[in-house]
């Protein structure tokens, strides 16, 4: 199964990111993001609200949002994506909260 990390720091509310590299489905199934997740407001560490995509950038089909709410710091989530179509996508996390957004996590796929 193979894995694609990524990390993201200081993520502004209102904005998105997207992993610099692509990951291939090459037959339907779902795709799991095991995540790490926290936000700053006011110094402190708090809960963030993010929606996590999968953006379809060669065949295959953009999925619906995720949406993860917490502080997922000393102990991961993960989030799946059920029946994903074939083709290239990269996965969008999208800052929903009011303070900057940090995390990391893994994408395994087959």
């Amino acid at each position: 199964m193979p894995i694609l990390g990524y990390a993201f720091e200081g993520l502004v509310p209102e904005n998105y990111i997207e992993t610099k590299n692509t990951f291939t489905v090459s037959e339907t199934e779902n795709v799991d993001v095991v995540l790490t997740q926290w936000s700053y407001i006011g110094g402190y560490q708090n809960p963030a609200w993010l929606t996590y995509q999968l953006i379809a950038k060669s065949g295959g089909q953009t999925t619906g949002e995720i949406r993860v709410d917490g502080l997922f710091t000393s102990k991961s989530t993960t989030i799946t994506f059920y029946n994903v179509a074939p083709g290239t996508y990269v996965l969008r996390i999208f800052n929903k909260g009011a303070g900057l957004a940090y995390g990391n996590g893994y994408i395994y796929y087959h």
